[in-house]
């Protein structure tokens, strides 16, 4: 028995890109097809210096979350970023570069497992562990010999400790941290760069409301750390 989810969500701010539940742990299998737009002034870690770049993303993405147990589950995601969109001012080591054409495409993966380590009355604690995969082609970039394409690509694992308190039948609030032992990447263009994101712990906070059976709605904030917001809207078949 699952449930099917498809939703629209629109994400802003400066976070590594999520697609996965990470403070719920579902009683049966949840089907989710999703739309998000996200636009994130990420903190990013080059050998000589650290700067602040802006990504645009439009994704769709097709992901499943089942349980294992009472207390266990297993959320993973895949979504293809129909539009990946990148700022190159400060990425680019040359005068004689245009930024130009700067949408391309590429894809997402997720996955992660949730742990409910505490549960009593309308409280909960759960723990997360998620390792994520981006790969993406961010446009072109031109000078007088030519076009040369911009690609990056990222591998994260990070870790989350949220606390989740049903306000009532309607109202869920959570809030916690997230911290990123691990994070490795390159961008490829007119030469090729290492980076990792120098932002590697957030506070979260977020309200999930669901006025009916059938409707999910949710607003997301990381407030210390980095700082992004989140609304999600979905339907449940």
């Amino acid at each position: 028995m699952f449930t099917s989810l498809a939703y629209c969500c629109v994400v802003s701010g400066a976070h590594a890109q999520n697609l996965l539940p990470l403070h719920e742990v579902p009683e049966s299998g949840e089907l989710a097809l999703s739309y998000v737009a996200s636009e994130i002034d990420i903190d990013i870690e080059l050998p000589t210096e650290d700067f602040e770049n802006e990504i645009e993303r439009t994704i769709v993405a097709l992901s499943y979350h089942f349980p294992i147990g009472d207390d266990l589950s297993i959320p993973v995601a895949i979504g293809y970023t129909t539009k990946a969109e990148i700022e190159f001012v400060e990425i680019i080591d040359s005068n004689d570069l245009d930024p130009g054409d700067a949408e391309g495409d590429g894809f997402i993966v997720q996955v992660g497992i949730n742990n409910r380590f505490y549960s009593k009355d309308q409280f909960q604690f759960i723990g997360s562990l998620k390792g994520t995969y981006i790969d993406e082609v961010y446009g072109a970039v031109f000078d007088r010999f030519g076009s040369t394409d911009i690609e990056g690509s990222i591998f994260e694992v990070a870790a989350t400790g949220t606390g989740v308190f049903q306000a009532s039948e309607k109202v869920k609030l959570y809030g916690g941290l997230e911290q990123t032992p691990l994070s490795d990447g390159e961008i490829q263009g007119n030469k090729d760069i290492d980076t990792e994101r120098a932002g590697l712990v957030v506070l979260r906070l977020g309200v999930d409301f669901t006025p009916s059976d059938r409707i999910a709605l949710g607003l997301e904030a990381n407030v210390a750390g980095e700082s992004s917001y989140r609304a999600s809207i979905g339907y449940r078949f």
